[in-house]
Formats: C-alpha cells, structure tokens, sequence
C-alpha cells in the first residue's frame, strides 16, 4: 500500500473510505502508468527514428520508466534528474539506451544539483537529436546553475519562502538569478526539435512555473513583488540573453491537479455525496483557506445539505514563525479541526508524499479528535509551526514517503 500506516489511520469508516480513493488516486495516476497510455494515444515522436530523453523532477523515475517502455529502443540516450535515494528501472535494464541517473538537492539546490546540471548543459550543448524533455514539480532545486554563488541563492530563496511569497514570485526572483530557467536551458541545445511533456504540481498548471520552467521562455519582472524582495535583499546580475533557441519548441501539460479532483469528486459522488469542488487553482494563505472551507461548510449546514463533500486542491503558503516540524497540510487539517463542528472527516494530502519538513505527506482528522485535544492546545502547536508533533500524538498523520507523484496537494472533508 502507498499509505504505510493505513490500519493505524482507518478507524471510522468514514476515514477508511477517504484513505482508499487517496490511494487509489495515487496508483490510477502514477506517472508511470499515465505517460505510457497518453503516448500510445499522443506520440509527440511518432516521425522520430531516434532521440534522447531527459527527465528531471520528483516523478523523473517514473515519467522516464513509462517513456523508456514505450519507445525502447528508439532512446538512444536517457538522463534522469532525481532526488531519489535508490532508483530501480525494473525489468529494461536490459535495454540498449545509454541509461544516465543523476542526482538533485530538494528543496534547496546543493552541490548535486550544480554538478547534474552542469552535465545536462553539457550533453545537450553537444546534441543534435531531438529530445523529449519531461518535467514534473521539484525540478527548480534540482535543475539549477545559478548566476550567483550557490549560499546566496539559497538564503533569497529560503528568505522569500519563510515570507510566504507564492509560487510566481519565486519564480521571478529565480529566473532572475538563473542561467536555466525560464526557458534558458534550451539556450544551449543544438538540435532542432524540442518536445517537452509536463506534470503540474502549480495552482493554474502554468508551464512557466512548473519547475521553474527551464524549456518555458519568459521574461521576469520583479517589480510585481518589490516589498517581498526588498525584505530578502535580493539584487538580480546584469542581464544576460532571455531565451535564444531557434528550433521547434513543444510544451505540453500532460498531467494535473485537476485530474486527482475529477476522480475523487467521481468516487465521492458514486458514495451519495453532494461534492462542492473549490477547484484545483487554490493559492492562498493557508490559514485563509481554513476559514474558506469553514465559511463553506456553515453554509451547506445551514442550507440543509445531509450529506456533502468539499474538495480541492492547490498550493497554500504558511509564514514560518516557529522551529517545529511539519507542514501546509498538515497545519490545514489543524485549521479546519479549529473551524468546525458536526460531524466531519478532513483529509488533506501533498501528493508527492513530503509535506514541508516532516515524514508526513499529509494528515487526517475527524470531530473525535476534538474531544482530546483542545483548541488551545491546537493553536500552541501551529504558532510553533509544529503540527506533525500533535498529529503523530493524534495518530493523524499520513505517511506514505515518497511516492513518485507530484501534483501538488488535495483535501476532501465529508459530513454525513
């Protein structure tokens, strides 16, 4: 099973049921499973008798298992960007592809990931074959070569994070100190076609900020977040060529949040539930979404809704005030138990399996837990950013380690 401590977490059945469409969610939409049907139904490579592959990202493993059966053969070269401990290409070992694993840092580039690309630059500075590129969430720490001394890089990163500064204002700040993103990788390919295929792990599944988007040409503008810059004291090199690659450029956005969504809201409708589904886009404070949630789910109680589901999916930003361990969904689920009252069951989870800088992917709650734990208690934890702490002593939270998705996160509440 992908949930390691499922028995422990499955204690009403309420629980069991939203514990195994998560699951099964997670193996129906496994990148590997996913990327091989959607070429046997949209070969972006159909006319190309040879070409190499590079994969980058949290699903990288997968994405290149799933292409790497597809193609066999016709991969004259596979490179694959991973920050996995221990990789296992099962059952193509045997294959003729020069096969290539490198390693990346998460969450913040290190010596691994400056070494890796560098390699990357390298190879395809030298390449003329098509490539296909595939990209999912965790690529701008593990695909980077900064134009600024790596310390440097890390603390504006860290600063603006810890400031809660969403995901496009990272990303401006990024391809500002950058020689990869933003499109600028492909500043070193020779070759003539480029086809890049996406997971998105990004509220608005933008291709630009997925992974920093390294085949994506953009031009930054920091003036659109000057407040959070200037807290972090952040000051961007002189400017370099933005994106100068002349050759057929494809990107595409194969996989996405809103997929998970639209089999949880089949799932939970097939149970008899009226689904309320708040869209995968959501990118907000994640004590704003608590309160959203709460809002919404005073109004069906209120509108004499029996039984109902609230779903979504996104990315929140938490101000990290304290040094204790956890995470954005773990410290929601601890926001709603605050918000609520009636009987209810609050699941919310980071598809990639890691939430923030815990072993947690996520957590469970239900009313139960109220009779226990005080909202006082609660709220002690969550102003030391510490929530995995009360969780584990709940029994609540999700453990799944790594799981080689990457969309990134969901949350279902149900009332009966």
């Amino acid at each position: 099973m992908i949930i390691k401590n499922f028995q422990e977490l499955a204690r009403t059945d309420a629980r069991k049921f939203l514990l195994e469409i998560t699951e099964n969610v997670l193996i129906e939409y496994s990148p590997e499973n996913y990327i091989f049907q959607y070429l046997k139904e949209n070969d972006p490579m159909k006319e190309i008798k040879e070409f190499s592959v590079i994969s980058i990202g949290k699903a990288s493993v997968k994405m290149a298992t799933g292409a790497l059966k597809f193609y066999r053969e016709r991969i004259k070269r596979c490179i694959v960007l991973t920050n996995e401990d221990e990789v296992n290409f099962q059952d193509i070992e045997h294959m003729k592809t020069d096969l290539l694993i490198l390693r990346g840092d998460h969450p913040y580039p290190g010596q691994n990931s400056l070494t890796s690309t560098k390699r990357i630059i390298d190879f395809i500075s030298n390449e003329a074959n098509p490539i296909l590129f595939l990209v999912s969430g965790g690529g701008s720490a593990m695909l980077e070569y900064p134009r600024v001394k790596i310390d440097e890089y890390n603390r504006i990163i860290k600063c603006l994070m810890d400031n809660g500064t969403d995901i496009y204002g990272l990303n401006n700040v990024r391809c500002c100190l950058s020689n990869v993103k933003c499109g600028k990788l492909l500043n070193y390919y020779k070759g003539d076609l480029w086809v890049s295929l996406i997971i998105s792990d990004v509220p608005g599944d933008d291709p630009r900020i997925i992974s920093s988007g390294p085949s994506i040409p953009w031009k930054h503008d920091l003036r659109s977040i000057q407040r959070k810059i200037s807290i972090c004291s952040v000051e961007c090199p002189d400017q370099v060529q933005e994106f100068s690659y002349e050759g057929r450029l494809v990107n595409s956005v194969i996989l996405k949040n809103r997929n998970f969504l639209d089999y949880l809201s089949l799932k939970l409708r097939e149970r008899g539930y009226e689904v309320l589904d708040l869209g995968s886009g959501i990118n907000m404070e994640n004590h704003r979404l608590a309160h959203w949630i709460g809002e919404i789910y005073r109004f069906a109680i209120e509108s004499k809704r029996d039984r109902f589901a609230i779903i979504g999916g996104g990315e929140t930003t938490v101000e990290v005030k304290g040094n204790g361990e956890g995470g954005r969904n773990q410290e929601l689920a601890l926001r709603v138990m605050k918000e609520l009252k009636g009987n209810f069951t609050f699941l919310a989870i980071g598809t990639d399996g890691i939430d923030g800088n815990s072993i947690a992917a996520g957590a469970i709650v239900d009313n139960s837990d109220l009779n226990s734990f005080g909202l006082e208690e609660i709220e002690t934890y969550l102003e030391n950013n510490d929530s995995f702490t009360l969780l584990k002593r709940m029994g609540d939270a999700i453990i799944t380690g790594k799981t080689g998705n990457n969309v990134s996160d969901l949350f279902m509440l149900i009332h009966n």
